[in-house]
């Protein structure tokens, strides 16, 4: 989010193994297809079995912000 306009800039979505199977896949390609009707960046990460939380917020965050400059 745009900390000025409140504006989406993007959307992180976390892929755990569940991901693979037929019903999800096509429900991520929805969720995809919407979000960039929206405008909207996504951004996938793999999910490892277990979420150490803070650390993996970090990751998220730090890949997140470079991915959204990449993009400007």
């Amino acid at each position: 989010m745009d900390p000025k306009s409140l504006v989406v800039q993007a959307v992180v979505e976390l892929d755990d193994r569940s991901h693979f199977l037929d019903d999800r896949c096509l429900r991520d390609e929805l969720v995809d297809e919407a979000v960039a009707k929206a405008g909207i960046k996504i951004i996938r990460f793999p999910a490892p079995g277990k979420l150490q939380l803070r650390s993996d917020l970090e990751r998220i965050t730090k890949r997140s912000r470079r991915r959204l400059n990449n993009r400007k």
